[in-house]
């Protein structure tokens, strides 16, 4: 059976998010990595922003970051996906 796991990006509220979708969708937030002791330019108050997350679920599969701060965003285009 495919799959499609979509990969979200924020600008700092990652965690925020995925405790939100976990309150909708239930799931377990999993492979939680920051940025701290990443050898990387990035603020001090930035580093226990997370490098990537997921939230996993009965039929639900959602990875998520908070782009470094000097990452260039582009409003409505902050949602990637992975297909298996």
């Amino acid at each position: 059976m495919k799959s499609v796991q979509p990969y979200l990006t924020f600008r700092g509220n990652c965690q925020e998010a995925l405790n939100f979708y976990q309150n909708c969708f239930g799931g377990q937030i999993k492979n939680k990595d920051t940025y701290e002791g990443k050898e990387i330019d990035i603020p001090g108050d930035y580093r226990n922003k997370l490098q990537h997350a997921e939230l996993e679920g009965k039929g639900i599969h959602i990875m998520a970051y908070d782009a470094a701060p000097d990452t260039p965003l582009t409003e409505g285009n902050q949602v990637q996906l992975s297909v298996d």
